[in-house]
């Protein structure tokens, strides 16, 4: 692991601590959570390149060799 120090706001530091202490979690562990959410918004650059090679009567192809059944009652979407 890597330590990094940043620079914030008291009232920021003092509302993260607040909503981690209320979800019961560290504000260490808040601050990675809410870093890795923000980072997983971001596009990615390589999973383009492969989307954009992607044909969409290709898709159609693979998706034609499964039977068109309804789900099981557990699969279901209520």
């Amino acid at each position: 692991m890597t330590t990094l120090q940043i620079t914030l706001p008291d009232e920021v530091k003092e509302k993260v601590s607040q909503v981690a202490a209320r979800q019961h979690i560290s504000l260490q562990d808040f601050l990675s959570m809410a870093l890795m959410e923000k980072l997983s918004t971001i596009p990615d650059p390589e999973l383009e390149k492969r989307a954009a090679r992607g044909k969409r009567v290709d898709f159609d192809a693979l998706l034609a060799q499964f039977p068109d059944v309804p789900p099981e009652d557990y699969d279901r979407i209520k």
